[in-house]
């Protein structure tokens, strides 16, 4: 006997792959000048082809990089679109379709993620390839460099040498650590700031020169939030000047 109720969902699914998948090959036709391609053609390739999406390849760790890739280029909701989509990039037709991109990149390795080469380029064969997280941060845009003694290297192989999460020391970046200290620190009070959390603090703004004290009288911000702030990393000066 046929399970009714199972095929009617199995169906459903199939037939939200086939609108992602459609839709994406739209976009990027759109985006490329093309003509957009008819529905009833991309769910017949995919009907007949030897790719039919189902629940099991979902759960596929290739298949959900596909699938991330499409998102991050052609969907604005996602938080990641103004880095790749809103940027121009796409992905390469030929990758529009899953079987594809399986031949050409082939099971994706435990520990690594789809990487581009030069990250102003699309996502195709000649510019992809499996990367670990350290590979990625070395290659990412943002990438800055740090300078310790006469050593110069970019923050992940920092991390790498001393055992830190590349973000702990971005996070210390943002917050207006000095850079050898934010690479050096293994934890505890910041070591480019006095050690004692009340230690007065001479903190120079546009050319005049008050303590913690004096500058929060002047800005109206707790006394008390100001040393917060600096203890948790804050910039002295933003420390002082943002208001409560």
């Amino acid at each position: 006997m046929i399970d009714l109720d199972a095929l009617r969902i199995k169906n459903a699914k199939l037939r939200d792959s086939i609108g992602f998948e459609w839709q994406t090959e739209c976009r990027a036709a759109r985006r490329a000048g093309l003509p957009t391609p008819k529905r009833s053609v991309v769910e017949a390739r995919l009907r007949h082809n030897t790719y039919v999406p189902n629940p099991t390849r979902r759960d596929n760790p290739l298949y959900h990089a596909w699938q991330q890739m499409h998102q991050r280029c052609y969907n604005p909701e996602n938080q990641a679109f103004k880095n790749y989509g809103g940027r121009g990039i796409m992905v390469a037709p030929p990758w529009h379709s899953f079987a594809v991109f399986e031949e050409d990149m082939g099971e994706r390795p435990k520990g690594k993620t789809l990487d581009r080469k030069d990250n102003n380029g699309n996502y195709c064969k000649s510019n992809c390839r499996w990367a670990s997280h350290g590979q990625q941060a070395r290659n990412r845009r943002s990438n800055v460099l740090i300078t310790i003694g006469d050593e110069a290297m970019c923050v992940a192989d920092w991390a790498e040498r001393t055992g830190l999460n590349p973000q702990t020391i971005y996070s210390r970046l943002n917050a207006g650590w000095v850079p050898a200290a934010a690479v050096l620190s293994r934890g505890g009070p910041r070591p480019d700031l006095p050690h004692n959390p009340r230690s007065p603090i001479d903190i120079t703004i546009g050319g005049a020169t008050r303590n913690v004290a004096q500058w929060c009288k002047t800005n109206g911000v707790p006394v008390g939030t100001a040393y917060a702030r600096i203890r948790r990393g804050w910039d002295p000066k933003r420390a002082v000047t943002t208001p409560v």
